[in-house]
């Protein structure tokens, strides 16, 4: 939520979030670092934005990670959880 009201484009917005984890983004579901823990998903069929089906996919792409290069490869959990961090 917090990503989508920052690329919103209005200038006075000031956004607040309260966290008590250590990392942004990560929740729940996404929090843990084990590789063998994939999504469900393809990362073609998933982004953090809705106005951006590919951002997930080319995030992934630009940092070489597998399930882009051999696309039958589910990504793993941490890769969302990477990419929500950093938006």
């Amino acid at each position: 939520m917090a990503a989508h009201l920052l690329r919103s484009g209005n200038a006075g917005l000031e956004v607040t979030i309260v966290e008590k984890r250590a990392s942004l983004g990560r929740g729940l579901a996404y929090s843990t670092d084990l590789p063998e823990h994939v999504l469900n998903v393809r990362a073609a069929n998933m982004s953090a934005f809705a106005d951006d089906p590919d951002h997930f996919a080319r995030w992934l792409k630009a940092r070489s990670i597998p399930s882009m290069i051999r696309p039958r490869i589910l990504p793993p959990v941490s890769s969302m959880a990477n990419i929500l961090e950093s938006c």
